[in-house]
């Protein structure tokens, strides 16, 4: 008699719905949690696996904040060395040359126009500093500031190094900082993949101990009590609607809506504060319609803030509310 290797009890249901998608295996692993510890106070065999399942359940809460943070961070730094390279060609009004305008003025008002000079300054005119990738033109300026600074015989010239020097001193600073948020959010993608391979294997084994607890019974309705069925065995819904404008009260640190938005099972509280980058703060029960701020997030008094919610559900965030504005 062969062996059947297509046998289902044989494969770890949880590893092949979740893999490669760790909102799923967080909204399993989030609504089976529960359900496991009402049961572990009655069937005291799966104490054990409760206990380890909560364990995770905590490593993954704030693996996975970390993760949306530090994406929303990387996004901000990025978007900040966007604007920075973009101000170089950004006329402040009509009437008022770029800073790139102004730079290349000041070159042709000290040296002939593509002379020799000029054409060591500026080998590809402005086009010297606006073409390539990020990494290359922040390459092309400091060799453009350290031309400037050579011409000792020319004051205006090495006047106009030094401020093209704070030019990209401050673009230099602000691509450090990009690359260490994208750095930041490679190893929290890493972590928390690492850890998905965790939930599957220990829901897998949850459900093994269930099977040995509830072995005397042919139909069991028990096991598939402990997970939401619907998430393991159906695709992955279109993610939820975007949330209605959410009430605040700052006594009791909640964001709450009148209720869910379509295709959410659960919400999240969301802020952007004075640095300008959204921060996650916290996920809601399953069914809940607010969420509290947890008392670990500080906020700045007389610093304005914006707070919004976002629905949730087995493939990731929907489209966030509009935001309530509050001074604290």
């Amino acid at each position: 008699m062969s062996i059947d290797t297509a046998w289902k009890f044989a494969s770890n249901t949880f590893r092949i719905v979740t893999e490669n998608n760790t909102a799923l295996a967080g909204e399993i692993l989030r609504d089976h949690a529960p359900k496991l510890a009402l049961a572990a106070m009655t069937w005291i065999d799966l104490i054990t696996v409760n206990n380890e399942t909560s364990g995770l359940l905590s490593m993954w809460d704030a693996a996975e904040q970390v993760e949306i943070n530090s994406e929303a961070a990387q996004l901000s730094a990025t978007s900040a060395v966007d604007d920075k390279l973009a101000a170089m060609t950004r006329k402040p009004d009509l009437d008022t040359n770029s800073p790139l305008e102004q730079w290349d003025a000041t070159i042709r008002a000290n040296v002939a126009y593509q002379g020799t000079t000029y054409t060591l300054l500026l080998p590809h005119g402005r086009e010297t500093l606006t073409g390539g990738t990020i990494p290359e033109r922040i390459e092309a300026l400091e060799g453009f500031v350290t031309r400037l600074l050579a011409q000792a015989a020319k004051p205006a010239l090495v006047t106009l190094g030094g401020v093209v020097n704070t030019f990209y001193q401050a673009l230099k600073t602000l691509h450090v900082a990009q690359q260490d948020r994208i750095n930041e959010y490679t190893a929290a993608r890493t972590e928390l993949a690492t850890l998905n391979a965790r939930v599957a294997k220990q829901m897998f084994r949850n459900t093994g101990q269930a099977m040995m607890v509830w072995c005397d019974e042919e139909d069991n309705f028990r096991i598939e009590g402990l997970f939401d069925m619907a998430l393991i065995r159906e695709e992955a819904p279109a993610l939820p609607a975007q949330a209605t404008l959410p009430t605040w009260v700052p006594g009791t640190r909640t964001l709450s809506i009148a209720a869910l938005p379509d295709r959410a099972t659960r919400l999240e509280a969301w802020r952007i504060g004075p640095g300008g980058a959204p921060e996650l703060l916290a996920v809601g029960e399953s069914g809940a319609t607010s969420v509290v701020i947890p008392a670990m997030y500080i906020f700045t008094p007389g610093s304005l803030y914006q707070l919004f919610v976002k629905g949730r559900n087995g493939r990731g965030s929907g489209e966030a509310s509009p935001s309530v504005s509050w001074t604290a």
